[in-house]
């Protein structure tokens, strides 16, 4: 596996990128704060897209968002300094992490094709 940061220049383009690759991929989304500690936003749910909005360096956002429909979700990230894809051997993405400039995170791992968990 490897780990590649992002440079900010590329943020829009991969990430427009990873949306429609990963689209309906199952998909876990962890966070981090240093204050507030870890917790899971949401297990196995279908990726839907993950948008960067960082055009005027004011309220600086990546907006990661999930499924399945009509129940549809998302999380921003606010203020990212950095972005961290992790890559399979093969180059494909395994998980996205969003660092923002107080320190808190949300990670993003990707399992393959989501289907609806039965209960």
């Amino acid at each position: 596996m490897k780990n590649r940061k992002l440079d900010r220049s590329e943020w829009e383009r991969e990430l427009a990128k990873l949306s429609e690759e990963e689209y309906d991929w199952d998909v876990i989304l962890e966070t981090f704060h240093p204050e507030l500690g870890y917790g899971v936003i949401a297990e196995h749910v279908p990726l839907l897209a993950v948008d960067v909005d960082v055009k005027d360096g004011r309220d600086d956002a990546v907006l990661i968002s999930w499924g399945p429909e009509p129940d549809l979700n998302s999380h921003a990230q606010y203020d990212p300094v950095e972005i961290w894809l992790a890559l399979d051997e093969d180059g494909h993405p395994t998980s996205l992490e969003v660092i923002s400039k107080d320190g808190s995170k949300v990670f993003a791992t990707f399992h393959g094709p989501y289907q609806e968990q039965a209960g």
